[in-house]
């Protein structure tokens, strides 16, 4: 979508809304962030504008599927198989797996905050908000 940006742009927009995160910190989250456990999903932010000392914070989040299917936009389920896309990921890169982006770009780097942006921008543009 945007040269140098964040693949797997869907699953980033559903992540960024549900958990209300901005640009720079989606695009910093590592597989090591994400924690998963009996169907809530946990996600270690490194810094956010309410989190001055930069300790970071936990925010965690349910599965909202109904009973009878799962919803594309669930973000326990969205989360895990982003988790498990980046693993996979990392591993044919031959990087360390912990460290790796969760959305990283086509060369598996975190992607930078104006091309992580850009391709949120981008992404609204074709949605036409």
């Amino acid at each position: 979508m945007i040269v140098g940006g964040p693949m797997c742009v869907r699953r980033l927009a559903i992540v960024a809304s549900w958990w209300l995160m901005r640009e720079i910190e989606v695009a910093a989250l590592t597989v090591a962030d994400v924690s998963i456990s009996a169907g809530m999903a946990a996600l270690t932010i490194a810094a956010s504008k309410a989190d001055s000392a930069a300790e970071g914070v936990t925010r965690s989040l349910g599965c909202t599927c109904d009973s009878a299917q799962r919803t594309m936009l669930c973000p326990y389920h969205t989360v895990v198989a982003q988790r498990d896309w980046a693993i996979a990921r990392a591993q044919s890169l031959w990087h360390d797996v912990k460290s790796a982006p969760l959305f990283p770009t086509p060369t598996g780097m975190v992607a930078i905050k104006s091309k992580s942006a850009a391709t949120i921008v981008e992404m609204a543009r074709l949605f036409g908000l």
